[in-house]
C-alpha cells in the first residue's frame, strides 16, 4: 500500500476545469476535488490523505 498526502489548495490550481471556477465558486471545486481522487484512488489499495487550508 501506498500513502499520498496532497495538498488540496496547491492540487486545485494546477487542474485547468478547477482553476477556472476557483474565484467564483471554491466550495463546488473542494467537492469536484475529491470525487476526482476518490475515482483516480478509489478502487485502489492506496491511501489519500487530502489537506486543505482555509481559503
Amino acid at each position: 500500500m501506498r500513502i499520498y498526502f496532497i495538498d488540496g489548495n496547491n492540487l486545485m490550481g494546477k487542474i485547468p476545469s478547477l482553476q477556472k471556477k476557483l474565484k467564483s465558486d471554491k466550495i463546488y471545486v473542494r467537492e469536484q476535488l475529491v470525487v476526482q481522487l476518490d475515482r483516480a484512488f478509489g478502487n485502489s489499495n492506496n491511501k489519500v490523505t487530502l489537506s486543505s487550508m482555509a481559503l
